[in-house]
């Protein structure tokens, strides 16, 4: 054949709106012609309900018209740089198919069913893959605005290095084994989903919003949970609870209220992360506690003449001795009465006993968290 006549046709235009419903359209057998659909223009609206696609090269078609593809078929098709105005895949079928670097300004996937698909580097203004199976399909790189998978189905997905600049939805949908190593620009829900294997373990600057950092760190959280990785599920609980403590103050709408969630934080701060990371570190909670006991016990011994029956004039290692068991009867909240302060001692006698109390309450909590669970 004639090699000058291999691309005979450069571009299609279609000015007329046109109905290709129930078409079949298929590769051309002879591998001396691409198809002459690519980068084909259509300028009107296209309905292909129930066309099926087999084994063709699209590449660069684009449609400026509304597309419907409702209960369409496609099978080995390349629409890789394909540009869509408005298009609805409910309830179709796709498969081994490639949307590499395509435009979408709005696509509608309802429904639908999708394995082994590509949408690497692509852009979508707005996206609907409500109710939707998709297995094993790839959204590297991908731009999102508004991205609605509520109630799909999310078998190995991976969506590392893309970017969501709107509202992401995944509530009541289920995911395993899916990627989230990409940037989070707005809000962020998955409510009432299914955890399963999920990788969303993110440093918090891909997140432009609290609220968006605190869902990650809790959906990480119960899928670290599920794989039985404790420790990892303890530091995404840490995490998240840390975030939750900076969108306090962030959602202070006025003074007063800012005063309050400052206060609040610092005593969350002071009382659960400083000493124990929310009860989650043993080894931080058992040193604090020794800190307390010892460094109490170092000022018990210095004014231990405030106390009733301390050896005041006894030697310096018998007087710490005592004023170290003072120390630990009064954090543990003993209180066996062979001593006690008198004075301003009492203050801080109490300030030490509150401070014990509230440890062995975190104690209980690190067992029960770390070892009986």
């Amino acid at each position: 054949m004639n090699q000058n006549r291999k691309k005979r046709v450069k571009r299609l235009v279609f000015e007329e709106k046109l109905d290709c419903s129930g078409y079949v359209f298929t590769g051309i057998p002879s591998e001396d012609f691409d198809s002459p659909l690519m980068h084909a223009l259509f300028l009107g609206d296209v309905n292909l309900w129930k066309a099926r696609f087999v084994n063709i090269n699209l590449t660069g078609i684009e449609f400026q018209g509304k597309v419907d593809l409702f209960k369409s078929s496609f099978e080995n098709v390349d629409l890789s740089g394909a540009k869509f105005i408005e298009i609805d895949f409910s309830k179709s079928n796709v498969e081994n198919t490639l949307f590499v670097r395509s435009r979408f300004k709005g696509a509608y996937f309802i429904s639908s069913t999708l394995r082994d698909v590509s949408f690497v580097d692509s852009t979508f203004d707005e996206v609907h893959f409500l109710d939707s199976y998709i297995y094993d399909s790839d959204f590297v790189g991908s731009g999102f605005g508004f991205a609605d998978f509520s109630g799909s189905e999310l078998i190995t997905a991976d969506f590392t290095d893309a970017v969501f600049y709107d509202k992401a939805y995944f509530s009541r949908a289920s995911l395993n084994s899916v990627d989230f190593e990409c940037r989070f620009e707005g809000e962020l829900s998955f409510s009432g989903a299914e955890i399963g294997i999920i990788n969303i373990d993110i440093p918090s600057e891909r997140f432009k919003l609290l609220e968006a950092e605190i869902e990650a760190r809790r959906v990480q959280r119960l899928s670290y949970e599920k794989e039985g990785r404790r420790d990892e599920a303890d530091r995404m609980f840490v995490l998240e609870m840390r975030a939750k403590r900076r969108a306090r103050i962030q959602n202070a709408r006025n003074t007063l209220e800012r005063i309050k969630a400052s206060v609040h934080n610092f005593v969350e701060w002071l009382l659960a992360d400083l000493p124990s990371e929310y009860g989650t570190n043993w080894i931080r909670l058992f040193l604090f506690s020794l800190l307390v006991i010892v460094g109490n016990a170092i000022s018990y011994t210095v004014w231990g003449h405030y106390i009733n029956g301390f050896p005041s004039n006894a030697g310096y290692f018998v007087r710490f001795a005592n004023a170290l068991y003072y120390s630990l009867v009064t954090f543990t909240t003993l209180g066996y009465g062979d001593m006690h302060p008198t004075g301003w001692l009492k203050a801080l006698s109490a300030i030490e006993a509150l401070t014990g109390a509230v440890f062995m309450a975190l104690i209980v909590a690190v067992i029960a968290r770390k070892w009986m669970r």
